[in-house]
């Protein structure tokens, strides 16, 4: 797993019902680790976005980067009824090589692979900033 994954920072828009206690960030872009072209990201972006609002949960969007943010990739908050399992389905969907879990104000690096363990990498309000 790229060690960036561990360093990672976001910028969210908080969901008008104000932020849930445990929700998972997910992305669609660069599929298995590889750079992809924007375009394909983008409509990557999209066919997330429509898979998650047909499962009926709630999403908000998360930017998740590198600290400066020279590196950024689109992705959403989600909190889906079958909590962490379901998101861990959802990325190897869209064939991702992790998510990340946010509960209690810890975020936890999920590898997606089955059969790994969530591990803390931070508390959310040291690496999470409202999008301006």
């Amino acid at each position: 797993m790229n060690p960036e994954y561990w360093m990672a920072h976001f910028r969210y828009e908080p969901p008008p019902r104000g932020m849930p206690t445990a929700f998972g960030i997910v992305t669609a872009c660069n599929p298995g680790g590889s750079i992809a072209p924007e375009f394909a990201n983008e409509a990557a972006d999209q066919a997330l976005a429509a898979r998650i609002d047909a499962s009926g949960w709630q999403k908000f969007r998360v930017i998740g980067g590198s600290e400066d943010f020279s590196h950024a990739e689109p992705g959403w908050g989600v909190v889906a009824s079958g909590g962490l399992a379901a998101l861990l389905v959802l990325g190897r969907e869209f064939h991702q090589v992790a998510i990340y879990w946010v509960a209690e104000d810890q975020i936890f690096l999920c590898d997606c692979s089955p059969g790994s363990s969530p591990v803390l990498i931070a508390r959310w309000e040291d690496r999470a900033r409202v999008r301006s």
